[in-house]
């Protein structure tokens, strides 16, 4: 559940079955499934996740991820 909360503090603001997205796989595992009791994060929430931070570099000229 806390990897869930965390997912949402840094940036995925909604549940993984709420967006679908052509080429990625449907993991029934997924942590930000609602009420998801693993700590597996599908590539389809890492990606949003990534992108998302990857928007907030552009936008402020600051850097988040290593090279």
């Amino acid at each position: 559940m806390a990897k869930h909360e965390t997912g949402h503090l840094l940036g995925f603001k909604e549940h993984h079955d709420m967006s679908k997205v052509n080429g990625y796989k449907e993991p029934r595992d997924c942590n930000m499934l609602w009420r998801s009791s693993t700590l597996y994060t599908c590539e389809k929430c890492l990606d949003a996740l990534k992108y998302f931070w990857k928007g907030i570099e552009e936008r402020t000229g600051k850097r988040f991820f290593k090279k």
